[in-house]
């Protein structure tokens, strides 16, 4: 019959009465349909998923069953003998047709299919073979072209391909996914490496004043597009290069003329020159810039000139005149006097440190100066001087005590801060709420506990302040109170000159600061909008915005 043709069987009346379910089925355009009375269609099925169909007689009637290849069934009752076998003998010849026509396909795409298959076989067999280098760039395109092969050799085409391509199928279907693919190229590289390491080390002797170590044969043998050697100062990396444009020239027969080297700075430059012997002094050894230079030169016919403030010695003062253009500038100069006077540094607690001598040496890379420019040993000491100065209270800042103290003990006295106005003095200790100093600092509560008695003795006023206050916030709430209830008269002083005048007399630090920040900047091609996402992952994040804010300031300027 033609695949258009309809036939049809309804299921006789009586039947229908004692057993619900569809009224009618159809076989029309490949496909059979279970029907209601009224012609709604309950299931489709189309004769290519059909397993069997059988015709059985039952008491009064004939059932017309189907068992899909899923192993599902469908059956149907009620209809006439002759009616169901036409149905079940059309359903069979059209599966039948449609079984060859796929059998049909199958054998084309699998003959076309077969060659491609033995080809990638044999390519990624000859790429992990550790005869040669399985770069990442080539074993990618080989990667992407296997996923699409595998899926074209779904249902009857795998039973078609040949022999060849059937064993290059089972192999090419363990490296489907990109884990063992990428540990196939890993296990074929390290082979690579290791065989060739001892050829590196014979060809570098001539040329580096010490045998190069398996770590650094190894780093050379590596034929990577780009490899990246991560070792400390003076480990040996200059011999790795070295090695590698010897290795390069004596082993692999590259051409030294088409070997170019750059370096960072000249001196790197003369020490890879000079241990090039012979016809390897033809390789081209550059710094950047020298080689940029020498392009541009060539392309348009002469050497470009450099920005005097570009040049190193240039860059700083150029950067610290643009700070200076900023502190001027009444709309701008906030932001830089803010950073400057008051962002110096990350405040860290010494509680977080190991050591004293370690809280110590972060203080002094940092330069606490305060408003009045008083040089102070924490940050919590400048919150308090900051605080004195801006209400307007005169203090000194460790100045001798008013007796002498000094013992084969101890020497002497010099409380944090004396009010020479209401002969006052104040210390900040560094202790937690249970009293406890930080970690390793020996011998600081009995130096506390000396202070007070010093005090006591001599009928001086003391007011002292902790660091957990300053951890709970209320470290100068707390001494605004006990300086008010001794009679200290706080006066509001103007507050932006004295931030400008510090900030003037801190440029060169913020100056330094900027040169190193916009020279990573430009080097690794930092966006604004990268900046401020890595300034909201990290650190202190108003610190973080206000330094932001000042560096767009100079960066445009300086553009």
């Amino acid at each position: 019959m033609e695949s258009t043709d309809r036939i049809s069987a309804e299921s006789a009346w009586l039947h229908r009465l004692f057993s619900p379910g569809p009224a009618r089925v159809s076989l029309t355009g490949g496909t059979i349909h279970f029907e209601e009375r009224l012609g709604n269609v309950q299931a489709k099925i189309p004769v290519g998923t059909i397993g069997s169909i059988t015709v059985r007689p039952s008491w009064f009637w004939h059932r017309l069953t189907i068992r899909l290849t899923d192993g599902t069934e469908r059956s149907f009752g009620g209809l006439d003998g002759r009616e169901a076998s036409l149905i079940r003998d059309a359903a069979l010849e059209e599966a039948a047709r449609i079984h060859e026509a796929a059998v049909t396909e199958a054998i084309r795409s699998a003959k076309a299919l077969s060659p491609r298959l033995t080809w990638l076989d044999e390519e990624l067999r000859q790429l992990f073979s550790g005869d040669r280098y399985a770069r990442y760039q080539d074993s990618l395109k080989l990667h992407e072209a296997v996923a699409p092969s595998l899926r074209e050799c779904e249902g009857l085409i795998r039973e078609y391909l040949e022999q060849e391509a059937r064993e290059a199928l089972d192999r090419l279907e363990s490296l489907e996914s990109v884990e063992s693919f990428e540990a196939a190229r890993r296990k074929a590289n390290s082979l690579f490496v290791s065989n060739h390491a001892p050829s590196v080390q014979a060809a570098a002797l001539t040329a580096v004043p010490n045998p190069l170590t398996n770590e650094q044969a190894k780093s050379v043998a590596t034929d990577e597009d780009v490899t990246l050697v991560l070792a400390g100062a003076g480990t040996g990396k200059t011999s790795v290069v070295v090695g590698k444009v010897v290795h390069l020239v004596r082993n692999q027969s590259v051409s030294p003329d088409d070997i170019l080297v750059l370096a960072f700075n000249r001196k790197a430059v003369g020490e890879i020159a000079d241990r090039l012997p012979g016809e390897l002094s033809k390789a081209h050894v550059r710094t950047f810039h020298s080689f940029g230079s020498r392009v541009i030169a060539e392309v348009e016919g002469g050497a470009p000139n450099v920005a005097e403030f570009a040049k190193e010695l240039k860059l700083s003062g150029t950067l610290k005149s643009i700070l200076n253009e900023l502190l001027d500038d009444p709309k701008e100069s906030d932001a830089t006097a803010n950073i400057i006077a008051s962002y110096h540094g990350a405040y860290e607690s010494a509680f977080d440190f190991h050591t004293r001598d370690e809280y110590n040496a972060y203080i002094r890379s940092v330069e606490l100066r305060t408003l009045s420019d008083v040089r102070v040993k924490s940050f919590e000491e400048l919150e308090i001087a900051n605080f004195l100065t801006k209400h307007g209270v005169k203090f000194c800042y460790e100045r001798p005590y008013e007796v002498w103290t000094q013992t084969g003990e101890y020497r002497q006295y010099r409380p944090d801060f004396y009010l020479p106005d209401y002969d006052i003095y104040i210390e900040h200790h560094a202790l937690d709420e249970l009293g406890n100093p930080p970690r390793g600092w020996e011998g600081y509560k009995e130096r506390v506990e000396w202070h007070r008695r010093t005090h006591r003795k001599y009928g001086t006023k003391l007011i002292e302040t902790y660091s957990w206050q300053h951890r709970w916030g209320i470290l100068l709430d707390k001494l605004g109170e006990r300086l008010e209830g001794e009679g200290v008269l706080f006066e509001r002083v103007s507050q932006p000159e004295l931030v400008l005048q510090l900030a003037r007399r801190l440029i060169d630090w913020l100056a330094k600061l900027l040169e190193k920040f916009l020279h990573h900047v430009k080097t690794n091609g930092l966006s604004p909008e990268e900046l401020r996402a890595r300034a909201s992952e990290r650190g202190t994040l108003w610190r973080n915005k206000g330094f932001l804010e000042v560096f767009e300031q100079v960066r445009t300027r300086y553009e």
